[in-house]
C-alpha cells in the first residue's frame, strides 16, 4: 500500500524560501528605520499628556475629597524633586487612603508659574488648598507648568470660574485678564 504524497508537495509548494524571508525583513528593517524618529516623539508626547491628566485628575479628586469629607486637602509640589501629592491639611487626621505623592516622569519637569493672579505665599511650599465648600483658597497655586525636555508643554490652571483646573493656553489666559 502506497500513502498519497499530494499534501505534502503542496505544502513545500506553499512555503517560503530563505531569499524571501530575508527579503521581507529588510524592508521590516527600512520601515522601522524610517519611522523610528516619528515613534518616540509620539510616546514622549504620551507621557507629557498622561502626566497632565493625571495633575488634573489629582486635583478634582482633591477637591471631591475636601466636600466629602468636610476637610481642607492640600495639594503640594516640589518642583525641584519633580514630585506632587494631596494630603489633608495638618492638623486633620491622615490615612493612606486621602494621601497620595507622585513624581513625575525623568523627561519631565514641573514649573511653578508667576502670573499676576498668582498670589503665592513664597515662604512655603507651593500648595493648592482645596477648602470644605468646594473652592479653592484665594492663596493656593494659579498654574504650574508641566514641561517635555524635548519640546512640548502643558499648562494647567485653575477655570474661569476659579473652582477647579484645566489645561489652558495663552489665549486663554488673555480674555481672563482682559475681564472687568
Amino acid at each position: 500500500m502506497t500513502l498519497p504524497t499530494g499534501p505534502i508537495e503542496s505544502a513545500r509548494a506553499r512555503a517560503f524560501t530563505l531569499l524571501e524571508l530575508i527579503l521581507v525583513l529588510g524592508l521590516l528593517a527600512t520601515v522601522l528605520g524610517v519611522t523610528a524618529p516619528a515613534l518616540s516623539r509620539f510616546f514622549g508626547g504620551r507621557a507629557l499628556t498622561e502626566e497632565t491628566r493625571r495633575f488634573v485628575a489629582l486635583t478634582d479628586h482633591g477637591s471631591n475629597q475636601a466636600i466629602n469629607e468636610g476637610v481642607p486637602m492640600v495639594m503640594w509640589i516640589e518642583a525641584a524633586q519633580g514630585e506632587y501629592g494631596l494630603r489633608p491639611e495638618t492638623g486633620y487626621p491622615t490615612n493612606r487612603q486621602n494621601s497620595f505623592r507622585y513624581r513625575v516622569d525623568e523627561d519631565l519637569t514641573l514649573e511653578i508659574e508667576s502670573t499676576p493672579l498668582n498670589q503665592l505665599n513664597t515662604t512655603k511650599t507651593p500648595s493648592i488648598l482645596f477648602l470644605p465648600d468646594g473652592s479653592i483658597s484665594e492663596n493656593s497655586l494659579y498654574s504650574i507648568l508641566i514641561k517635555d525636555r524635548r519640546e512640548g508643554v502643558n499648562r494647567i490652571a485653575q477655570n474661569h470660574n476659579r473652582l477647579s483646573f484645566e489645561v489652558r493656553d495663552e489665549q486663554d489666559d488673555q480674555e481672563l485678564l482682559l475681564r472687568p
